[in-house]
């Protein structure tokens, strides 16, 4: 399953591109990961593939903004 994240302008002083969905930061071992997709389903889903060992109840999505700065 692949998601797209949701491309849209920011407002700012100056518009910048940005792309919007949600995301979960999990704890895999001592390191941290941050998995952002479209939406809730596909995020669970990538959780699920990319960390088969984490509890899926500890998933807490977040909406997530991420902007493009050059």
């Amino acid at each position: 399953m692949s998601s797209q994240l949701k491309s849209e302008f920011i407002t700012r002083p100056k518009k910048v591109n940005g792309f919007t969905g949600v995301g979960a930061l999990m704890q895999n071992g001592d390191d941290q990961v941050c998995v952002v997709c479209a939406d809730e389903a596909v995020l669970r889903d990538q959780v699920a593939k990319l960390l088969p060992d984490a509890d899926q109840s500890e998933v807490r999505p977040q909406p997530v903004t991420i902007i493009q700065a050059s």
